[in-house]
């Protein structure tokens, strides 16, 4: 079965394994972009180091982070961001 998890409403281990998919996936990014593939969040670019170290405050309510559990394992996330025109941006982040 799988659940799914609002970040913003569950810290703590929810949050610690939603930044990890969220690197794997920056990391991924960075490696099929022909860019050098970062050892661990602190070797992201700036932009996206600031996404992992504090995804509640990107995906800050209206926005949430969900992140997919199968059997108690992460298997994937999806985060939508508030944007400044008052609408929420879709931003893609699957495992």
């Amino acid at each position: 079965m799988i659940s799914r998890q609002a970040v913003n409403q569950t810290p703590g281990l929810h949050g610690i394994r939603s930044a990890y998919l969220v690197f794997e996936y920056m990391a991924a990014t960075q490696a099929e972009t022909g860019r050098t593939v970062p050892g661990g969040i602190g070797e992201l670019p700036a932009v996206l180091h600031r996404k992992c170290r504090d995804l509640p405050a990107v995906f800050r309510p209206p926005g949430a982070l969900f992140i997919a559990d199968h059997g108690r394992q992460p298997t994937g996330c999806v985060g939508l961001a508030p944007c400044t025109h008052k609408r929420v941006h879709f931003t893609g982040q699957l495992r």
